[in-house]
Parts: structure tokens; sequence; C-alpha cells
């Protein structure tokens, strides 16, 4: 079995538009939490649903009730500064104003963190998370 898992942000109240690209029957099922917001059917004929309304402003996570190994998680930004990270962990975030803030993170089986920040005018400032993996029962 092969793991497909996304992540992408979304503004809170702002419509998902699903694209399917390939020849595949997929049923598309958004929670939050443990409530379903949406299922959408989704026929390879069907290329592109119109819109969705994200009517949340938690985490989204989609999951295909047809390909159990398909999902994606829809995290909520109410600012245009943030950023997914790379294959490695890494993230930059530019043009944000001089100011205090709190940094968060969240990662679907890492948890959240949030630290404080500040940010000078025309300098560069470094943060860095340590998300451990969890203790597997023995």
């Amino acid at each position: 079995m092969r793991l497909c898992t996304a992540r992408q942000v979304y503004r809170p109240n702002s419509k998902l538009t699903i694209r399917n690209e390939d020849k595949l029957l997929h049923s598309i099922h958004g929670y939050s939490g443990d409530e379903s917001l949406f299922n959408l059917i989704q026929p390879a004929y069907i290329k592109q649903w119109p819109g969705t309304k994200i009517e949340t402003e938690g985490i989204v996570n989609l999951k295909c009730d047809v390909h159990e190994w398909m999902n994606a998680y829809l995290i909520p930004v109410v600012h245009p500064y943030f950023a997914l990270t790379d294959s490695l962990g890494a993230f930059e975030i530019n043009q944000v104003p001089p100011g205090s803030y709190a940094l968060a993170t969240w990662h679907e089986a890492l948890g959240a963190a949030r630290k404080p920040v500040v940010i000078s005018a025309n300098d560069t400032t470094v943060v860095g998370f340590d998300l451990s993996i969890p203790a597997q029962p023995e």
C-alpha cells in the first residue's frame, strides 16, 4: 500500500476546488475533527468540482473513502505569513513586518508547537522546532 498525503493552507470561509487528474473514482470526505463537513463523489469524468465552501476555522482532513492511502490536510491561516516546509523540514517566511509574534507549527503525527519570535527590521530571524516522534508502545 502506498501513502499519498498532502498539506495546504486555506483562508477560513473560502471555497475549496477539488480537481481529479486521474482516471479513477474518488469520494472526497472532509472532516473537522470527527465532524463530517462534506462528502463528494467524483467520478473520473468530472475533472473539477466548482467549489465547496469550508465554513470551519480549524484543520480540515480530506480523505478518499475509496482509496484509504489518499489523505490531505488543509491548515487555516488568516494572514499572508505562512510557509509549508520542504522535505527536510526547513521553511522561510519573507516580508514579515517588524514586531513580536507567536510562530506556530503543526504536523499530523507529531502535533503542534508554538514559540514567541521577535522580528527586527532588515534582519534574518532563525527559529527552530524540535518535534519528536511519539514513543511506540512495547
